[in-house]
Formats: structure tokens, sequence, C-alpha cells
């Protein structure tokens, strides 16, 4: 689970949210304090902050498939047309484009060209260390699953609401998910089915030459990118189980054991506590067909 968290004392508003148009300019540099008029239309109409305060945006800087969920959102909703009230003031003007800037991929260096909004983008290795950093700086923000962010203490970190897609001229401005809701995360996920599911291929789509794929089941975020149901948390990803072929048979019957309970209700009720959710039934299936094999392919773990 990918949030945006913040020190939540720092601020005149909790939860802070923030509208697509928003949180793409914060990521490409447009907007780069806390008093942003956009940022203040997104929250009623107060101010975040008393006084003008830059905005440090911390960023994984080691390779990591939260930075890839991440951007692949940014890169998908940042680069549509803005209808109104995000092509007007206080949002829009010749200066200040939501359009993403920046390189696709799981790397990141922070935004591409010309920045001259004052926010700063600095670059920490691992989850924990976003949260560590964010927590010593009142005025930042940063990307990391949700359960860091819920784990983390003295100071809490809070977790931004983010818009669901672009103004609608027929249904108006699309709701803001909250990523401690279980259920916008569920609705996050909602259109994920087993046909969903790539198999034997890699996050870029190309095949992993492997002898077993219907052992390897990937869903390409292209799935669950841009949700479609109402109060969805649009900024998701998908965690995998991931077991080495070369192990010779150590611990199998403790893997299978795993992955049966991981895939089970039991273990379904637990993921919510942590901001996690469990996939659609027909994906757990899948996975334990695949972990069981059939007349024609063989187990997945022996």
């Amino acid at each position: 689970m990918i949030s945006l968290p913040y020190v939540a004392s720092e601020y005149n508003v909790s939860p802070i949210k923030l509208s697509t148009w928003s949180l793409c300019a914060i990521a490409n540099g447009t907007i780069g304090n806390w008093d942003d008029p956009a940022l203040t239309a997104d929250n009623g109409g107060t101010a975040l902050v008393s006084a003008s305060e830059p905005i440090t945006f911390y960023y994984r800087s080691d390779s990591s498939g939260t930075t890839y969920n991440f951007i692949y959102w940014v890169d998908t909703e940042c680069n549509q047309t803005f209808g109104a009230p995000y092509n007007g003031s206080p949002y829009s003007s010749p200066s200040r484009s939501p359009a993403w800037t920046g390189a696709v991929g799981s790397s990141w260096t922070g935004p591409i060209g010309d920045q001259s909004s004052g926010s700063d983008f600095i670059g920490v290795s691992g989850a924990p260390a976003i949260a560590a950093a964010v927590q010593s700086n009142p005025y930042s923000t940063g990307y990391l699953e949700g359960s860091y962010a819920k784990a983390a203490t003295k100071p809490a970190l809070a977790q931004a609401w983010v818009q669901d897609g672009p103004y609608s001229p027929h249904k108006g401005a699309p709701p803001f998910g909250n990523p401690a809701n279980h259920n916008d995360l569920v609705h996050g996920f909602a259109n994920v089915t087993a046909a969903d599911i790539d198999y034997g291929v890699g996050s870029d789509g190309g095949s992993l030459n492997s002898s077993t794929p219907w052992c390897q089941l990937y869903i390409p975020n292209s799935a669950f990118v841009t949700p479609t149901t109402a109060n969805s948390y649009p900024i998701l990803g998908i965690s995998y189980l991931l077991f080495y072929g070369q192990n010779n048979g150590l611990h199998t019957a403790d893997k299978i054991t795993l992955i049966k309970y991981v895939e089970s209700a039991a273990a379904g009720k637990i993921e919510k506590g942590y901001e996690y959710t469990a996939l659609a039934p027909s994906i757990e299936t899948a996975v334990l067909n695949a972990l069981a094999g059939n007349s024609s392919q063989a187990a997945c773990l022996q």
C-alpha cells in the first residue's frame, strides 16, 4: 500500500486532502509550498499551514516496487486533461501544470526539468528511512506502504486522503479515498479478477523465460490504477509471494502451509488491520490452483 504521510500536528486541517491535480503538481515540483492556494482549495478553503512552508518530498533512492507503483499512478493520472475546476484559478495558469515530467520506471530521482516552486526532493533508501525522514521534518511528505505509516510513532504519521480521478462535468469532483479505511482499499481493487492475471511475465510485460510460466502470476498495474468505484483509494500496489526454484525441496511443506493460509478467509480478516486487503476470491483460487498443479501442469512447489 502506498500512502502520503505527514506529521499531522503541524497542520491546520486533518486529514489533509489532495486532489489529483494537486498531488500531480506536488510530484512534478509545480506546487512547492504547503500554503499553495490549490491545497487550500482542496481542503475546503482552510490553509494547511499558518505561514509559508516549503514542501520537502522524500522518495525512494533504492530500486523499489513501491516507487514503481507510485510512478505508475502518477504517469497514468497526471497526463490527462483536467476539466473544471482544475483548468482555472487557483489550480491552473500558464506556469502551473500538473503534467508529469519525470522518469517512469522502478527508479526515480525527482522531477526532471525546470523546477522553481521552492520544494525539495530528497532520496533515501528503504521505507523505514522514508518514515523516519518525514518524522524528523514536520513540513515534508513522501510515499510508502500504509502499514509503515500506521506503525510510526513519536511523532505519529498521518496519511493524506487522495482524490480518485479528475473532475467530471456530469458527476462533479470525485471523492477522496482514505488509505486507512479498509472499504476504500477494497473498492480500489474491486475490478481486479483472475482474468487480469498475466502468467510468466514481469512488470515490463516481457517473458521471464521460465519453463513453468503457470507458476508466475502477475497482475499489471493497469488492472487497478484507475478505480471506478466511489470512495476508492487510488494509489495501490500488490504484494507478491516469491519462492526461489533452487531450494532443493527445503521447507516445502511449510511454504505450502504459508500460501494456503495467506489465501484463506482467516488471513483476510487480519490483513485489513494493517492496511492490506485480500484480492478477489478468483485470484485466491488461481494461486491455489497453481500451487496444486493439475493433470497437465506440475505443482509449483514440490
